[in-house]
């Protein structure tokens, strides 16, 4: 499904070590999937979902060509939900919301650890959502310490999502936590 209609190469996620994307809202998805669809055949892949549940994330996944046994999904927004609660579930986590950013960050690590020194890629679908539930300046440290995490490990790359409209004030803060910075 990657073609011509995509703004970004979505293999510029794989070209630096940690990408932000700043993109327009009605491209965002677009833009995200196909990022993450080229990002799955490369390897493990956790997608943070900050704006959408699992159940959403597995939808919209079916319209792109993603290796799904490569797919780790961390749910953001099902603050209440218990894996019991839906079946059988395999790569799915759950944060514990949007103000979580502790076990989000357990979670970041985990999935690090579970790497074992093979190629793996984290991709956040909309980095300021979180600040609907948190104050900018937690945010920005958590984007700070998680850039800094991610950084030591040669076999992991970073892709996050940021909508252009969106806090100027904040962008301008983050925008030195990543290698690359991309604007659409």
């Amino acid at each position: 499904m990657i073609g011509k209609n995509f703004k970004i190469s979505p293999q510029s996620v794989l070209e630096y070590k940690n990408t932000l994307f700043v993109v327009k809202a009605s491209d965002l998805d677009k833009e995200v999937y196909s990022v993450l669809e080229n990002a799955s055949k490369q390897g493990k892949c956790l997608f943070v979902s900050t704006s959408k549940s699992y159940q959403s994330v597995r939808e919209n996944a079916k319209n792109y060509d993603i290796v799904i046994p490569n797919l780790f999904i961390v749910d953001c927004v099902s603050a209440d939900a218990k894996v019991e609660n839906h079946g059988n579930l395999r790569n799915i986590y759950f944060a514990g919301g949007l103000s979580a950013l502790t076990n989000l960050s357990i979670l970041l690590s985990q999935y690090v650890e579970s790497l074992s020194g093979s190629h793996g890629c984290i991709i956040f679908d909309t980095l300021h959502t979180l600040l609907t539930q948190n104050d900018s300046k937690m945010v920005i440290k958590f984007v700070s310490q998680t850039m800094s995490y991610l950084s030591v490990y040669q076999n992991l790359k970073s892709a996050v999502f940021m909508i252009k409209d969106a806090d100027n004030n904040f962008l301008n803060q983050i925008y030195n936590f990543f290698d690359k910075v991309i604007e659409r």
